[in-house]
């Protein structure tokens, strides 16, 4: 429907412009065409710049700007920041275990059996840390999971405003353009 109100709805203005003002029609349609080719542009620039910020979190100005500071013959200045950050890994803690000394068999045994009795508490101390740090991997995976369908949701709805969104927008801009356009020349 907005197809058929738009041109109407310039049509009428246009003819509004002429019967409230004291200017004749070859005055009108020298005034209102670059009015609404402005009007058009304008609009079309502002569909482009909700769209840039959607896809890039910019706008026209920033865009200008940061164009105009590349110009070639502006001096600039450089700075260089550098960022120190220290990693530090943590491993497995030595355990230093004394026992008396071992001068029969019966000594012998038992202190085997001690370090079979260490080693088994060592390792069940290990797996407890390494069940810990997959416990807390498993938990880190599920967020970074749940971020990347949250973005990716993200994401489509950008690609909808953005292929949808200023759609409405740029048509009114261009039909503005081309009743200007159309005025000028028959005028």
């Amino acid at each position: 429907m907005w197809p058929v109100l738009i041109p109407a709805t310039l049509a009428t203005f246009h003819y509004l412009g002429f019967v409230h003002s004291s200017l004749d029609w070859v005055e009108i349609n020298k005034i209102i065409p670059p009015v609404f080719q402005v009007i058009g542009g304008i609009l079309i620039l502002y569909s482009i710049d909700s769209n840039l910020g959607i896809a890039k979190n910019t706008s026209l100005y920033l865009v200008f700007t940061n164009y105009m500071r590349s110009f070639p013959l502006i001096k600039r200045h450089h700075t260089l920041e550098v960022d120190s950050t220290m990693h530090i890994f943590a491993g497995f803690s030595p355990k230093v275990r004394i026992s008396g000394s071992t001068n029969t068999l019966e000594q012998k045994v038992a202190y085997i059996q001690k370090q079979i009795d260490w080693l088994k508490e060592d390792l069940e101390d290990e797996l407890k840390v390494i069940n810990t740090k997959m416990a807390k991997s498993e938990d880190k995976t599920d967020g970074a999971i749940n971020e990347i369908k949250m973005q990716l949701g993200s994401v489509e709805n950008k690609v909808t405003d953005l292929s949808i969104g200023g759609l409405k927008t740029q048509i009114f801009g261009v039909l503005l353009m081309i009743h200007g356009a159309a005025v000028s020349y028959y005028a």
